[in-house]
């Protein structure tokens, strides 16, 4: 049913688990199957790149796969690219998805905006309380 690729990851994933010291955290619940992910970020406050992903997910083996590519991909890049990535970029990663899975390739992208909106509230928060 899923690819070698997929399998693999699922055997020996990259970026899983909690972060203690991240930057920020983006969860995400689908109506669809009930799978749950969550991403965990480290930010540089210079650069604003994200230095470190994490991912959490309960869910079947493609929703782990999904959330393990999209955490990878997130690595590297900055806040405003990271925005840029879309389901079918991450969908192009993975690679061959059942149909009924693809889903989650959106599933990913909408915890990438929950990831980044906690980061920015989080932002606004120290500077206002800088300026105060």
């Amino acid at each position: 049913m899923y690819s070698n690729k997929i399998m693999e990851i699922f055997k020996s994933p990259t970026n899983a688990g909690a972060m203690r010291e991240s930057d920020a955290i983006g969860t995400v619940y689908s109506s669809v199957c009930s799978d749950v992910m969550k991403f965990f970020i480290v930010v540089d406050a210079d650069t604003k790149v994200i230095t470190s992903a994490k991912f959490q997910v309960f869910g079947c083996v493609a929703a782990f796969a999904v959330g393990s590519i999209t955490a990878k991909m997130m690595e590297g890049k900055t806040v405003d690219e990271v925005l840029e990535i879309q389901g079918e970029d991450i969908l192009k990663e993975v690679g061959e998805l059942p149909h009924e899975k693809v889903y989650l390739t959106d599933l990913a992208k909408q915890t990438i905006e929950d990831a980044i909106a906690d980061y920015q509230r989080k932002q606004a928060r120290l500077a206002k309380n800088t300026v105060e």
